[in-house]
């Protein structure tokens, strides 16, 4: 199953447990908590594919950003990932 695939399918899931919901009633509140673990599911999937870093040309050298959360990158041969919020990064150069 592609990352496109598994978002149809839990996005799928979330539209199911919405349909369930009558109001603030406490037996709705399962379904509340499965549409919030379903939502978390989708954001870790969307971070596993790789984005292009951000990078910003400056006159001592090029930086490396995030592009999910904008923090800084040190570029090295074994870092595919953002240290602070896991998106996995992409390194090119322009």
């Amino acid at each position: 199953m592609t990352p496109d695939e598994m978002i149809t399918r839990l996005e799928s899931l979330m539209q199911d447990r919405f349909s369930f919901i009558q109001g603030e009633e406490d037996h709705d509140m399962i379904y509340r908590e499965d549409i919030a673990a379903l939502e978390a599911a989708v954001e870790a999937v969307q971070r596993r594919n790789p984005k292009k870093a951000v990078i910003h040309d400056y006159q001592n050298g090029l930086y490396y950003f995030c592009p999910h959360c904008y923090s800084s990158i040190v570029r090295g041969n074994e870092i595919t990932y953002c240290w602070h919020c896991g998106q996995a990064v992409e390194f090119e150069e322009e």
